[in-house]
């Protein structure tokens, strides 16, 4: 085997040496972090920029969802308009035929002799009562239905009225 003598002379240079590649080293890792700090310096922009995308998505998604349940509740509300205008012209009719149903009813019971010879001796001695209850009924219960309504019509205007003011939509 053979052996090196290390002189004074060559140690210095071998240190030189050994001292330049760490130099060299160390200029390499401190330029490999500035590159580093500048795509890193990079990455919260683009984070940024893509929250700011995800969070218009989101937005516009629930702008389309409640434009989709506006729909719904217009249309809802128009088959609601339909089904009252419906159940009202059912509510006049019964109001109108109700009395006298009731006098009918009324006139059906064994309060009269309907055994008589003629229908001229039961019908026409009693035909007046029917008359005479059955329309001032009749129109006495249109009376309160047609007051009823009218009451009804201005609470609903008032209340209307009060909403849209709590809404501050009445500015005019």
């Amino acid at each position: 085997m053979k052996t090196y003598a290390v002189t004074p002379a060559r140690y210095r240079r071998l240190a030189e040496i050994t001292n330049a590649e760490c130099l060299r080293h160390r200029v390499e890792l401190l330029l490999s972090n500035l590159e580093h700090m500048d795509v890193f310096a990079g990455i919260e922009q683009r984070m940024q920029a893509q929250q700011n995308i995800l969070f218009n998505l989101i937005t516009q998604n629930d702008s389309n969802l409640n434009m989709e349940i506006a729909q719904d509740s217009k249309e809802l509300a128009e088959a609601s308009k339909r089904d009252s205008t419906a159940l009202k012209i059912i509510a006049l009719l019964t109001t109108m035929f109700l009395p006298g149903t009731f006098i009918a009813t009324f006139l059906a019971m064994p309060l009269f002799d309907w055994s008589a010879r003629s229908m001229s001796d039961v019908g026409t001695s009693h035909l007046w009562i029917y008359w005479a209850v059955a329309i001032p009924a009749t129109v006495v219960l249109m009376g309160f239905v047609g007051t009823f309504a009218f009451t009804q019509s201005r609470k609903n205007k008032e209340a209307a009225r009060k909403a849209r003011e709590m809404a501050g939509a009445d500015k005019a």
